[in-house]
């Protein structure tokens, strides 16, 4: 959340989101609309980007770059193609592998936990990661977070990001 004053400010804010958001070739929509009233004339931003707009590559890059951004690593990224569960990959100061895995689904969340239960666990399973974490471009419950932790029965810790952490992450980087 950004916190700013409903006058002049937030309109040199919007269009400067808006200057910034015209430089990428493929920009993500905001609704640059979305103000939460608070009281003494203060407005709490809610960031809503549509990330629909993007293609499944773009959604990649996006991922990598922001989760690579809140954790102060660089990721790995590999070509489009069949990628054994892995977008992107960072090797930590002991050696071990956390492996990044972007779904970009537009199936319901039903099926996407059903899709991680049948084909990625596997995957998870082999590559014996020393932390994975899985971003989806659904808004996600804490109940959905746990459904898809839970279908990928693994021991290795697992995050899962879902449209507002990334929201989140694109107002902070």
């Amino acid at each position: 959340f950004s916190v700013f004053l409903l006058n002049e400010q937030s309109i040199a804010i919007s269009q400067y989101v808006a200057n910034r958001l015209a430089s990428v070739p493929h920009p993500l929509r905001v609704r640059l609309s979305a103000i939460v009233p608070f009281r003494y004339g203060v407005g709490i931003r809610v960031n809503d980007y549509d990330l629909s707009c993007l293609n499944d590559i773009e959604f990649k890059v996006l991922c990598t770059d922001l989760i690579g951004a809140a954790e102060g690593v660089r990721f790995e990224r590999f070509k489009p193609g069949r990628d054994g569960g892995v977008d992107g990959r960072h090797f930590s100061p002991n050696g071990k592998e956390w492996i990044l895995q972007a779904k970009h689904w537009t199936d319901s969340l039903p099926q996407l936990v059903a899709h991680l239960r049948s084909s990625e666990a596997a995957k998870v399973a082999a590559l014996q990661p020393e932390r994975y974490i899985l971003v989806v471009s659904h808004s996600l419950t804490r109940s959905n977070k746990t459904a898809m932790i839970e279908a990928l029965d693994t021991t290795c810790p697992v995050e899962v990001y879902g449209k507002e952490d990334l929201n989140d992450l694109l107002a902070k980087h």
